[in-house]
C-alpha cells in the first residue's frame, strides 16, 4: 500500500535585503548597472519559455495519461509520460549563471478520476541547451493533491547544473517535463500566481540610459530573453514612486533605447518613458511579476548622476550612472507570499 502524506508546513518571515548588482557593462556613451540575481523562466502556450508572465486567467492543461489500467480497473501500472517541452529565445548575450536550477508546476488530481487510487505523481525535469542536458532531476518522492479543480498544489525540485560555461548569444534553453503517476491530474501554468517553470540565478537584466526631469522619467532595460514590456506596464509590474505615492501608468511608453555592448553583443535596449515631471528623484519597482509573487522586486533609485545618458542637464535630469543609479532586491520569503498569491 502507497503512503499518503497531507501535511502542510507554513513558515512566515520578513525580510528585506538591499543587494547592489555586482559589476556594470559599458556602452560608447552610457552605463549599465547589472549583476546576478534570480530570473524565472515560464511555461507558456507550447512551445514557448519566457520570463514574461501575466495576471490573465492560467493555461490549464491535462497531460497524457501516465497509467495503463488492468483488467475492470483492480490495478493500474505507470510510466514516464512526457508533458511537453518548452523552448525560449536564444539568449541575446553572453549570459553568466550560477547556484541550482529550481523547478515548480502547478497541479491538481482530476477529481473525476477512480476514487480508488491516489495520483502518486513523480516529475522528472531536463533543462537543455541548444539540446545538451545542463540540469536534470527525477523525483524520489510521491506526491498526491486532491484539492479542486483550478485549485492546485505547488511542487518544487532543484538540482545543481552539469556546466558552469556561459550561455554563449544566440543559443537556445529549453526545458521537458515528464511524469508519472497512477491517476489523470491537471497542470496549470503562463499566470503570475500558477507560475510554473524554471528558475535559476543569472546576469539576465541591465538597467540604463535613464533620467527624470520637469517633463518625463525613462529608463533603458536590456534583457538576456527579450520580453513584451507593455505587458509589465499594463500589469503595474513596472510602476513609478515619487514622494511615496505609486503613480499611475497611464500614457507610459515603449520604444527604442540606448545601443549597448554586452560582452561582444550590441543590443538595443527597451526604454520605459513615463510622461510625469517631477522635482526630486523618484524610484522604479520593476518586476517580471506582480508584487503578490515569490519573483523578486528591483528597486530602481534615479539620481542626479554624471556620465553621460538620457537626461537634460539643464532641465535638472538624472541618470541612471554610477554613481546616480543604485538598485537594490527587495525580497520576502516565500512563506507569506505564498499565502498573498492567491488574490491576484
Amino acid at each position: 500500500m502507497k503512503g499518503y502524506n497531507k501535511t502542510i508546513v507554513c513558515m512566515i518571515v520578513l525580510g528585506m535585503m538591499m543587494i547592489p548588482f555586482g559589476y556594470t557593462v559599458s556602452a560608447e556613451e552610457t552605463t549599465l548597472q547589472g549583476g546576478i540575481q534570480t530570473v524565472h523562466l515560464n511555461l507558456k502556450t507550447k512551445p514557448d519559455f519566457s520570463p514574461e508572465t501575466t495576471t490573465e486567467e492560467a493555461k490549464e492543461e491535462q497531460p497524457p495519461t501516465a497509467y495503463t489500467s488492468e483488467l475492470f480497473d483492480l490495478g493500474r501500472t505507470a510510466e514516464w509520460t512526457e508533458i511537453g517541452t518548452w523552448e525560449a529565445d536564444g539568449v541575446q548575450y553572453d549570459t553568466t549563471y550560477e547556484g541550482s536550477a529550481k523547478f515548480n508546476i502547478w497541479w491538481v488530481q482530476d477529481p473525476n478520476d477512480s476514487d480508488d487510487y491516489y495520483a502518486d505523481v513523480q516529475y522528472r525535469w531536463t533543462l537543455m541547451l541548444d539540446g545538451q542536458d545542463i540540469a536534470h532531476f527525477e523525483d524520489e518522492n510521491e506526491h498526491n493533491c486532491e484539492q479542486g479543480r483550478g485549485n492546485p498544489c505547488e511542487w518544487t525540485g532543484s538540482t545543481g547544473f552539469n556546466s558552469t560555461e556561459p550561455f554563449v548569444a544566440g543559443q537556445v534553453l529549453s526545458v521537458k517535463v515528464e511524469y508519472v503517476a497512477y491517476a489523470k491530474i491537471y497542470i496549470y501554468y503562463d499566470n503570475a500566481t500558477f507560475d510554473s517553470g524554471v528558475s535559476f540565478d543569472a546576469d539576465a537584466i541591465y538597467f540604463g540610459g535613464g533620467a527624470y526631469n520637469s517633463n518625463q522619467v525613462s529608463f533603458d532595460i536590456v534583457e538576456a530573453w527579450s520580453t513584451n514590456l507593455n505587458t509589465a506596464v499594463d500589469e503595474y509590474f513596472v510602476y513609478m514612486i515619487v514622494d511615496s505615492v505609486t503613480q499611475a501608468n497611464d500614457g507610459v511608453t515603449i520604444g527604442s533605447g540606448t545601443e549597448y555592448n554586452v560582452g561582444d553583443s550590441q543590443i538595443t535596449g527597451q526604454k520605459i518613458t513615463w510622461p510625469i515631471g517631477v522635482n526630486s528623484a523618484p524610484s522604479v519597482t520593476f518586476s517580471y511579476s506582480t508584487n503578490e509573487s515569490d519573483t523578486a522586486s528591483t528597486l530602481i533609485n534615479l539620481g542626479a548622476g554624471t556620465g553621460g545618458g538620457a537626461g537634460d542637464e539643464e532641465s535638472g535630469g538624472g541618470i541612471l550612472g554610477i554613481p546616480g543609479f543604485s538598485t537594490a532586491l527587495a525580497i520576502v520569503s516565500v512563506g507569506l507570499i505564498a499565502s498573498l498569491k492567491r488574490r491576484v
